[in-house]
């Protein structure tokens, strides 16, 4: 009677121990990253639309910058706008591969506290046409890659 008495108390602390250990936690999630991702490759072809606008703001600032004389700015602005151009294709280029990138390891880092930084910060540090941030997706349209942010 003593053994049975003490095999069941041992059976129902041994049930609440692994009940215990088994319970779920409070819920966490952090999306950040997987929005990121998919936001930047959404976005990506507007760097590349807005192209003309964004590179000739960016030649004009760069113009009223320097001093240097009138000749060669006007020798230098057609090759500088197909230049810039093909660096503002680059830049969207390599933020789609950036956001591409960000999606395997975004569902891992879905069911944890938090995301890590993202891969292809230019889009995040540069100026942008229209820039906000809803919620933890970034909305970066036309980025401006070629000027340097003052």
């Amino acid at each position: 009677m003593l053994r049975t008495l003490l095999s069941q108390s041992l059976l129902i602390c041994t049930l609440s121990l692994a009940g215990a250990g088994l319970s779920p936690g409070s819920a966490s999630a952090d999306g950040s990253q997987l929005c990121r991702a998919f936001s930047t490759i959404i976005f990506a072809p507007t760097d590349i639309l807005l192209a003309p606008y964004t590179v000739l703001d960016d030649m004009y600032w760069g113009m009223v910058d320097q001093d240097d004389s009138t000749e060669m700015k006007a020798a230098l602005a057609v090759p500088g706008f197909v230049f810039l151009t093909g660096l503002t294709a680059a830049g969207a280029i390599l933020r789609v591969a950036a956001g591409g990138l960000e999606i395997v390891p975004g569902l891992f880092t879905f069911f944890q506290d938090s995301s890590p930084d993202p891969l292809f910060t230019a889009q995040d540090e540069s100026l942008a046409v229209y820039s906000e941030d809803i919620g933890p997706c970034p909305v970066r349209i036309g980025v401006h890659y070629n000027q340097i942010n003052q």
